[in-house]
């Protein structure tokens, strides 16, 4: 992954916060879902950045998530007055 070069398109990165994966979660440093870490979804290139409040397996259908994803395609930035 270090050896990776930069990319240069709009990236924002959604993470979630819920684990049910608590044996897992007992590993990671911080918020996690369950998979990931927060801290593990960083990039260098990233616009913008949230947390939800969801786990790995189903933050990709959750109603925020998908809300998130098409206002960050249409805005560039995530909408961060609407966090729930």
């Amino acid at each position: 992954v270090h050896r990776l070069k930069p990319v240069e398109i709009e990236i924002g990165v959604i993470a979630g916060t819920r684990s049910m994966n608590l044996l897992f979660s007992v590993f990671m440093d911080g918020a996690d879902d369950g998979r990931l870490s927060v801290k593990e979804t960083n990039l260098r290139e990233m616009r913008d950045f949230i947390t939800v409040s969801n786990t790995h397996t189903f933050i990709v259908s959750d109603p925020l998530t998908i809300h998130q994803t098409a206002y960050f395609l249409k805005q560039g930035r995530f909408d961060h007055g609407r966090m729930e």
